[in-house]
């Protein structure tokens, strides 16, 4: 406390010890204090801190309150007053307070604690004024119950149940889903004493559970929990439920609990069908929030510490001799390395001579254990008589757990916006709009989250910025009707519906937030719609399945029997009856089967034992059996030779579920092999005697016979194996062909047909054609191959012999067919250039007489003038008439643009001209980088063009057609178009006494080209004109190396001139945009893009670019590495980052890496090309 010796001499002589006493406990006290005196006010004694708190007010002793505070003189005289006046203390707490801080008038809260100070007669003499302030406290309390009302609002998104008490345990508020699984109503919940008598709690085995052991009470103990199962019981119902809970406790920044959450969710079906209880697991979690101030005071001369208070074990670790053993320079190594220089500081800044300074300053330090603590240090520096420093004397507090209680609210607050924009489920806070009335005509959202709008099609923005009908004006009236219900009475509605707008189902609940507001969670539930649906059309087509499957199993040839894993007989086929000639016995056991069949071995004629039948070894032994022959007796005594199949069944354990056995009738196919292999001996000796290769193959392809004829040929031997290989007998041209084509035959049982080259026992070749089919069994297996080998070489003889007599008259025809297509190209040359000499005249003879003759008129009217109308005005109409006559025909014969201009000038033409003579829109479309250097190819193609548009004048019946000359791979392209009457055929579309279909049809084919007619009647014509390349070429070759030049320097130009960026995003979307941005500019080029920062890296060494657009967070390398190392090699290269934060930090450490600009993603992105040209035109500069 700060004031001069005489003033402190006449304060204590006045208040006599006790005044001296206030003095000393004042100087250090941790809050504001002030001694006021008189009625007016005034202060005559005054702390540290309570002069911090006047901090701009200047000197402020002997000066009142009104003077030195007149912006909160209304607060606080009226307290004042009134503590003077009465003679009672007062206590104010959390007083909001406008004051100036030297910055403007703000409000703060304050705790004021006023004491009078009576003289000796017992009068009030002054007041003892203690100030704290609290405007932290007090947001942090509002923060707090901000956060409480969220959590309330947001509970009905959550899908367990979910209980808020407060921290008397008190219900304050529970979802639905909580209200459903324990049956209450939230009126009855909120009475505490009535839910606990009808409700008790117990282990998962049924143990009652302490009340001090449940999860409310261990939540309110300031435990955090999941995962405990416990089973409830419902006293009056004898209800019982298992519920796994979890909970935690919610804090103030003071670490005391104000609320208890607690989630439960239903488990009773999942314990009652697994029949499992499970051990609940406790986790005790103390959290010990108590702290002490420690007083301590240092010698700053001998660097020791002189005074210590028992607390500082706490705080440290150390105890006060311990800590007396420590120097100052011991002391500042457990203060941790990043606080200790604002530490120093602090220290160093109050070195004032011969004045008393104060300061406060939170850092961390190493307690005992190991571990670091927040420690609050207020000191005051003394000094001696010289000015040197002396004495530092200060209070020590804990305040860890107020940082981590900071900490946590803030990290509260980010999870809760986090959820509330990346939950799947759209959010939003609705309020009810109403008319005068007071009846619902439309809400709009406080609120919604981007789920909310992706759901709608819609952004956030949009949802709060306008109501909900003007942005989907069909939206069904029962939206705002179960709203406004929901509002009114307060009762949640959960409710689904189908969207038009959004055509989607959702899943709503809504609950009443405040009064005229709702918040409403929207859940999409079209895919679980769509699978309810698929869900039951799959079932119905299971039992169709079914159905089929049992009809097919009754089809079936063989008998099929379904073995359980006792051997009782489940289910048969109507084969089974086949084959045993009637409804077999259900044997109930394994043992039963001797009893109920017979059946031997075919080779011994032993009976068959239970324990041998095929499937009581697939039970038995887990044995698969295929095929095996037995001989049974039916139960009408006859005999059967049958095969047997079994197949074991079994679970994923390998444990034995039951069985399949198949049996086939084989006697019927017995018998039939034995006449088969008489028939065989039959087939060698008719094969033999005929005049054909005949040879028999199996179903892989190899051959096992040949008839006796084989010997005619070369090479064609039985190998070691009964087997046949052909192959060395073909001609070595045939080889490859004819062995592919018997291989497709092997694979896909097609017929095998062939002619071939095969060498003969003379060594000479001759010509066969062979021709096999497959024979298949009842199943369509494939189980031999019949062929034939034919001798055809006289016939290709002859077949060559008659090619080459076609081949002689098909060239006499294409040489008479080139004679004529020639003929008609030169007529139209011919005719071409007669059109171009007639234009040539009527162009420089007659109309030039015809403009003379005309100039002569106009001299001679101007020398002869008469009066009125005269004699040759109609001489001079008449020979503009002449003149435009004639520049028309020469037009039509063939128009001077097409010399002068080029074809596509003469296309435009030919286009206006057709609009203004006929009244047709033609729509030009002209690639102009095709280029047709042939003079007569241009006039052929312009002709073309106007034939093929005056066809469409005269019989398409429209008044508009599209003319399109392009270039299409090796080919350009003119195509002729109109949505026309069309026609059944060209011939009735083409006019024959004009240039015609069929001349422009004879000139392509002499130039090399083609004409292709689409058309039908009622949907138009398009004839298009195919002109190869070829025929271009001598305009292609005209090309000299001057125009490759100049064009190599115009792309050089256009690069060299552009700015090279490489973009550099992780996000896709993010980097396509900014691609798309930056192509819009025509001085930039983007030359590459990059995912990460390795990526990004390696681009900019190979690519070099001018900028690059760098965003910071990217994986592999972020941004901030890969900026260094582009800066470290390439130098000339700048480098902007980009980022969605716009904390300076992050900036900070981009430029610190050698960044140019540092951009947020959120600003505006035409920013980003100012910033492109800024650093571009800095570099030139």
């Amino acid at each position: 406390m700060a004031m001069d010796s005489a003033h402190e001499e006449t304060i204590c002589r006045e208040g006599g010890q006790f005044d001296e006493l206030l003095c000393r406990m004042a100087e250090n006290a941790p809050f504001a204090v002030a001694l006021l005196e008189g009625p007016e006010h005034r202060i005559r004694l005054a702390n540290p801190l309570f002069r911090e708190v006047a901090r701009n007010k200047g000197e402020i002793i002997n000066r009142t309150i009104a003077d030195v505070w007149p912006e909160s003189a209304k607060v606080l005289i009226p307290l004042l007053d009134r503590v003077y006046r009465t003679g009672e203390g007062h206590r104010a707490e959390d007083m909001p307070v406008p004051i100036d801080f030297g910055h403007g008038v703000e409000t703060a809260h304050f705790t004021f604690s006023y004491t009078p100070l009576r003289d000796e007669a017992g009068r009030v003499r002054g007041i003892y004024a203690l100030v704290q302030e609290t405007t932290q406290q007090v947001q942090t309390r509002a923060e707090r119950e901000r956060l409480l009302t969220q959590l309330i609002d947001v509970q009905e998104s959550v899908a367990e149940g979910l209980v808020i008490l407060d921290h008397q345990g008190n219900i304050i508020s529970m979802n639905s889903a909580a209200r459903a699984l324990l049956q209450v109503e939230m009126s009855e919940a909120r009475h505490r004493t009535a839910f606990t008598q009808e409700w008790d709690i117990c282990t998962p085995e049924g143990a009652p559970l302490p009340h001090d052991e449940w999860p409310v009470a261990r939540v309110l103990r300031g435990q955090t929990f999941s995962q405990v199962e416990l089973q409830l019981c419902h006293l009056p119902r004898g209800k019982k439920i298992w519920a796994v809970f979890g909970g935690a406790p919610l804090k103030d920044p003071k670490g005391e609990i104000i609320a208890a959450i607690v989630t439960l969710h239903d488990v009773t079906e999942r314990v009652q069908t697994e029949q499992l209880l499970r051990n609940t697991e406790h986790r005790l979690r103390n959290i010990l929030d108590s702290s002490q101030d420690a007083l301590y005071r240092t010698n700053l001369k001998t660097g020791r510490h002189e005074c210590l208070s028992p607390a500082i074990v706490t705080l440290t670790g150390f105890t006060p001799d311990e800590f007396r053993q420590m120097s100052i320079p011991e002391t500042h190594s457990h203060i941790h390395p990043d606080d200790l220089p604002g530490y120093l500081g602090l220290i160093e800044s109050t070195a004032s001579p011969r004045e008393q300074r104060t300061g406060t300053i939170e850092y961390r330090f190493l307690h005992k254990d190991g571990r670091y603590r927040w420690l609050s240090n207020h000191f005051t520096v003394t000094y001696d008589a010289q000015g040197e420093p002396e004495w530092v004397t200060g209070i020590l507090r804990d305040v860890t757990q107020r940082i981590r209680v900071d900490q946590a609210l803030r990290e509260s607050e980010e999870r809760y916006r986090s959820l509330f924009n990346n939950i799947s489920e759209g959010f939003g806070l609705i309020t009810i709009l109403r008319d005068e009335q007071g009846r619902p005509y439309d809400f709009r959202c406080l609120e919604a989250n981007p789920a909310l709008g992706e759901f709608m099609g819609r952004s956030p923005q949009e949802l709060t910025t306008h109501t909900w009908y003007e942005l989907f004006p069909n939206t069904s009236p029962d939206w705002l009707q179960q709203f406004a219900h929901v509002e009114e009475t307060g009762e949640p509605a959960h409710f689904q519906h189908y969207g038009d707008v959004s055509d989607r189902y959702c899943d709503a609940v809504a609950t009443r937030h405040a009064p005229g507001q709702c918040a409403v969670v929207f859940r999409d539930i079209s895919e679980q719609k769509r699978a309810e649906k698929e869900c039951k059309e799959l079932i119905e087509r299971l039992d169709t399945k079914h159905a089929r499957l049992q009809a097919i199993l009754d089809a079936l040839p063989v008998g099929v029997w379904v073995i359980d894993a006792d051997g009782q007989v489940v289910h048969y086929n109507q084969g089974i009856e086949s084959i045993w000639g009637g409804p077999p016995p259900f044997s109930r056991h394994i043992g039963d089967y001797g009893d109920d069949y017979r059946a031997w071995w075919p080779d011994s004629e032993e009976r068959v034992e239970p324990h041998e039948w095929a499937i009581v070894r697939a039970l038995t032994r887990g044995e698969t059996v295929i095929a095996e022959e037995i001989e049974i007796e039916t139960l009408d005594g006859r005999r059967k030779q049958i095969l047997t199949y079994a197949l074991p069944v079994q679970d994923p354990d390998s444990l034995p579920l039951g069985g399949v056995m198949v049996q086939v009738d084989v006697t019927d196919l017995k018998k039939a092999r034995k006449a088969l292999s008489e028939s065989e001996e039959r087939f060698r000796q008719l094969a033999d005697a005929m005049p054909q290769l005949v040879w028999v193959g199996r179903p892989d392809g190899s051959l096992e016979y040949y008839n006796q004829r084989h010997q005619e040929f070369g090479g064609l031997f039985p190998q070691q194996d009964g087997t046949w290989d052909w192959t060395p007998t073909l001609h070595p041209d045939d080889i490859e062909r004819t062995v592919h084509a018997w291989q497709h035959a092997v694979e896909t049982g097609d017929t095998y047909e062939i002619e071939y080259r095969a060498q003969m026992a003379d060594g000479s070749y001759r010509w066969f054609l062979t021709r096999s089919i497959p024979v298949r069994d009842e199943q369509g297996r494939i189980t031999r191959w019949y062929g034939t080998t034919t001798d055809i070489d006289n016939l290709k003889r002859a077949e060559k012999a008659l090619r080459e007599l076609n081949e002689t008259l098909e060239l006499r025809v294409q040489a008479r067919t080139a004679q004529l297509r020639a003929l008609a190209a030169e007529i139209g040359q011919v005719e071409e250039r007669e059109r171009h000499r007639m234009a040539r005249i009527l162009h420089d003879h007659l109309q030039q007489l015809l403009v003379a003759t005309q100039i002569q008129i106009s001299i001679a009217q101007r020398t002869v003038p008469v009066q009125g109308h005269h004699p040759l005005d109609q001489a001079h109409a008449l020979l503009d008439q002449a003149i435009q006559a004639s520049r028309n025909l020469t037009a039509e014969l063939s128009p001077p643009v097409l010399y002068d201009a080029g074809l596509p000038a003469a296309l435009g033409w030919l286009s206006r001209w057709m609009h203004e003579a006929h009244g047709l829109i033609v729509d030009l479309q002209i690639d102009e980088s095709v280029q047709v250097p042939d003079e007569g190819l241009r006039a052929f193609l312009f002709q073309s063009a106007r034939e093929l548009l005056f066809n469409v004048v005269k019989h398409a019946g429209v008044k508009h057609a599209t003319l399109r000359r392009e270039r299409s791979g090796d080919e350009l392209l003119l195509t002729v178009k109109d949505d026309g009457v069309g026609f059944p055929d060209e011939g009735d579309w083409s006019d024959k006494g004009s240039f015609g279909l069929f001349g422009i049809r004879e000139r392509l084919a002499y130039f090399g080209g083609s004409m292709e007619i689409e058309t039908a009647p009622g949907r138009g014509t398009r004839v298009t004109i195919h002109m190869p390349s070829d025929t271009l070429r001598a305009g292609k070759e005209a090309a000299s190396a001057r125009d490759i030049t100049q064009e190599i320097e115009k792309e050089l130009t256009d690069e060299v001139g552009r700015i090279r960026v490489l973009v550099a995003d992780d996000h896709r979307m993010m980097r396509q945009g900014l691609v798309a941005l930056l192509e819009q500019d025509e001085e930039i080029k983007v030359i590459g893009e990059a995912a990460d920062g390795r990526e990004t890296l390696e681009l900019a060494m190979e690519l070099q670019p001018d900028i690059v657009l760098m965003d910071v967070r990217m994986p592999v390398m972020d941004g901030v590495a890969a900026t260094e190392q582009i800066r470290q090699n390439l130098p000339e290269t700048r480098v902007i980052g980009l980022s969605m934060f716009a904390e300076p930090e992050i900036a900070a450490r981009m430029r610190h890496a050698g960044a140019a600009a540092y951009l947020t993603k959120s600003g505006d992105m035409d920013e980003v090309l100012h910033t492109i040209r800024r650093l571009i035109n800095s570099n030139e500069d």
